[in-house]
């Protein structure tokens, strides 16, 4: 997926953390190396996103944004929606 598409899906909070197991699990022995970054295979990045999300409950959807303590009247990304755009990118 393109970061584009990947990071306005992460940011409107479109899919849920039991969604974006089951996208990892899809993508499991496809090969190559991670789109985000190319330094890791695909499976290796797939086993730290697994890890990134393994506490959260299936059904939660993650906020993608939150408001910036440092800028008022501004939002920031979470780590949570950082996470999905990554998944989306090498998964999608």
């Amino acid at each position: 997926m393109k970061r584009s598409e990947a990071k306005a899906k992460a940011i409107h909070g479109a899919m849920s953390f039991g969604e974006l197991r089951n996208l990892i699990r899809a993508s499991r022995g496809r090969g190559g190396m991670s789109r985000v970054n190319p330094a890791f295979t695909l499976e290796q990045a797939l086993d730290i996103y697994e890890r990134a999300i393994a506490d959260r409950v299936d059904g939660e959807t993650p906020p993608g944004l939150r408001h910036d303590v440092y800028r008022p009247g501004r939002m920031r990304r979470t780590r949570d929606g950082l996470i999905v755009q990554n998944i989306l990118r090498d998964c999608g």
